[in-house]
Order: C-alpha cells, then sequence, then structure tokens
C-alpha cells in the first residue's frame, strides 16, 4: 500500500486561511522562513494513522477519522459562518470529541509519545499502564489510546473514567493511558464558548495551536477555526476564571439550554444555542501570544499587520501571560519581514 499524507489539522480549517483553496501562508520556525506551503502537504505526517497490526484494513482509523471530521466539518462551518448556532446535546458530546482529538494527535503531544520526553511521574504511570496491558513501547501508546477514543462509544468511555479515572485517581488497569481518560472528560464538562477577533485584527494557527490552555489551573482550551473565529472550551467555575485567567474581562455566558423534559433531565435531543462574543484587540493579541509561544515548527497566518502587532504585544508583554508563557521565543526575523514598507509605508510614501 502507497503512503499516504495524513492530517492532524483538518483541510477545511486550512482552507479557511487561503486565498486559493491550494496554498497557505506559513512562517517555518527552524528556518526562518515564510512560505506559501502547499494545504496538502502541511500540517501532518505520512501513515499517522496506519495500523499495523491491522492486517485486512490497516487504514480503519484513518477511516473513522474522516467520518468524525466530516461531522465535525458541518458544525465548524456553522460556527465560522453563523451568529447563531445551534446543537443538540447528542451532537455536542461528539463535536468535544473531535476537539479533543484535535488537540491529543496536534505535534507537541503526539511528539511526547513518539519521542519519549514525558516528566518521570508522567513517564511511570505509562510505563504501569504499558506492563498491565503487555505493551512493550511507548509509542504504541499514543496510538492504541486515540483508536480507542475514535471508536469507543461516549457512555463506555464514561464508564471507564467513572472506574478508573474519577477523583485524581491514576490505574493502569484503564483502557487507555488514565491521564488522557480524564482529559478528555475534562473536555466533556467545560462549556464551548465561541469567540471572534475584533475588527482589524485576526488569529493564527500553529501545529500545537488546538487545544493549548490558559491560566493555571486551566481555564480555557483553544481551538482557532478562522482567522475571524474561534472556539473556547471554558471553565464553570466562573470565579476560578475570574482569578487565574487572562480573558477575565470577557463576558462569559454559558450556552442557552431548552430541555426536552421538565423538570430539566438531560436528554440527547436537548438544544445548546450559541452566539458570539466579539474580543477586543488585546484579547485578540494575548490568544496570539499564547499560540506563538506553543508553536514549534509553523505558524500559519492570514494577516501580515494584525501577526506583527500580535508579536509586537507578545514581546512587550510577558508578564500578562503568567505560567502560560514560560519562555521568550524569538520572533524577531519575523518582525522584521512583517515590518516592511509595503505593510507599513513610512511617511511620504503612498
Amino acid at each position: 500500500m502507497n503512503s499516504q499524507f495524513h492530517h492532524y489539522i483538518p483541510r477545511f480549517i486550512l482552507k479557511r486561511f487561503s486565498s486559493n483553496d491550494k496554498h497557505i501562508k506559513t512562517y517555518e520556525i527552524r528556518n526562518k522562513t515564510v512560505n506559501h506551503r502547499k494545504i496538502a502537504k502541511i500540517y501532518g505526517v505520512k501513515n499517522m494513522y496506519k495500523d499495523i497490526s491491522n492486517k485486512h484494513d490497516p487504514m480503519a482509523l484513518e477511516a473513522s477519522l474522516s467520518v468524525l471530521e466530516s461531522r465535525a466539518g458541518e458544525i465548524i462551518k456553522q460556527f465560522c459562518d453563523k451568529d447563531t448556532i445551534l446543537l443538540t446535546r447528542k451532537q455536542l458530546i461528539e463535536f468535544k470529541r473531535f476537539l479533543f482529538v484535535m488537540a491529543y494527535r496536534r505535534n507537541e503531544q503526539r511528539c511526547q509519545y513518539m519521542n519519549d520526553t514525558f516528566d518521570a511521574y508522567t513517564r511511570k504511570l505509562i510505563t504501569d499502564h504499558m506492563n498491565y496491558h503487555h505493551i512493550t513501547i511507548i509509542q504504541d501508546v499514543w496510538f492504541r489510546n486515540l483508536k480507542w477514543l475514535v471508536s469507543t462509544d461516549i457512555p463506555s468511555i464514561v464508564d471507564e473514567h467513572n472506574r478508573f479515572g474519577r477523583y485524581f485517581t491514576f490505574s493502569p488497569e484503564a483502557m487507555i493511558n488514565s491521564i488522557e481518560l480524564k482529559n478528555f472528560m475534562i473536555y466533556q464538562m467545560f462549556y464551548v464558548s465561541l469567540w471572534e477577533a475584533d475588527e482589524g485584527s485576526e488569529f493564527i494557527i500553529s501545529d500545537n495551536s488546538f487545544g493549548c490552555f490558559e491560566g493555571v489551573p486551566a481555564c480555557h482550551y483553544l481551538f482557532v477555526l478562522s482567522p475571524t473565529r474561534m472556539l473556547v472550551l471554558t471553565h464553570r467555575d466562573g470565579e476560578l476564571v475570574k482569578k487565574y485567567s487572562h480573558f477575565s474581562t470577557i463576558v462569559h455566558d454559558p450556552p442557552k439550554v431548552r430541555y426536552k423534559n421538565k423538570p430539566p433531565q438531560p436528554d440527547p435531543s436537548d438544544r445548546f444555542i450559541y452566539s458570539k462574543v466579539r474580543l477586543r484587540k488585546e484579547d485578540v493579541y494575548i490568544v496570539n501570544g499564547i499560540l506563538l509561544e506553543c508553536a514549534s515548527e509553523y505558524i500559519t497566518y492570514r494577516s501580515d499587520a494584525s501577526l506583527y502587532h500580535s508579536i509586537v504585544f507578545y514581546e512587550n508583554n510577558l508578564d500578562k501571560f503568567g505560567s502560560a508563557i514560560g519562555t521568550k521565543r524569538d520572533y524577531s526575523a519575523l518582525k522584521k519581514r512583517l515590518n516592511s514598507s509595503a505593510i507599513f509605508p513610512r511617511a511620504g510614501m503612498a
């Protein structure tokens, strides 16, 4: 079977940063250059989802992910194009599964398993899990986790969490690494918010941007969908958000819920109604600052001017990011390129 290029950022998201549906403007961190990269050949890895243990259908996981992405793509189109969005509880639960998969397969998370760069405590938990399930190499844990999370129905995942992952306990017996099981349930417990960039500012994406968190403890998980729209998973404890988040001034309204049952009892057909929240430019720059810090290989953007201002804000306001931004990254070469006469005309120039 020929090798396939498998994206960890879906093409329907990348295309929203493109002017021709084929190329995206991308800063490559290692060689400090800006290139127009083919969407078909970036933000992915060859045969990332190939299951060598499945002799009959080694691309079965890729097919399952395609179904998950297709359904999520329809929802993301609504979040990008509409001001008010309605989802059923069933749709929302499955969509949060997609968001977790997006975060789990991002470059940084995957490379932790591929290169075995965990801290000693986490490595011990994973080793115990491997020993219990007779897994010989740590790289297989990443693939096994992903396969189980994509193919298992949500009630069974919840049951597994209730058996092995509650109350901050970690059991090697869980079907997947119990740290990821717990993180999956955190996504289900946070509520979804829709944020829109202020006019004249735009969001960026990077190889590690999907699922970046801010605040300690985590108050938000960030998911940029387009240059102007992003989704945020928000902690339900409003006081915690006010105390620890960089976005404490943003209006945090959970979605309106129309329950099928009275008195209200959860039902798959309950409807959740979302409305957009417009961010200030400063908040957009904070989002981009977090994503600039998380990036390791690529940064994709549409607006030169907005990225320039985001870098300037990032360099001048590291104290705003607290422990979410640990070490200042050097974007001076990119900033110099962006700060050109073509973008910011000098006095006397048209």
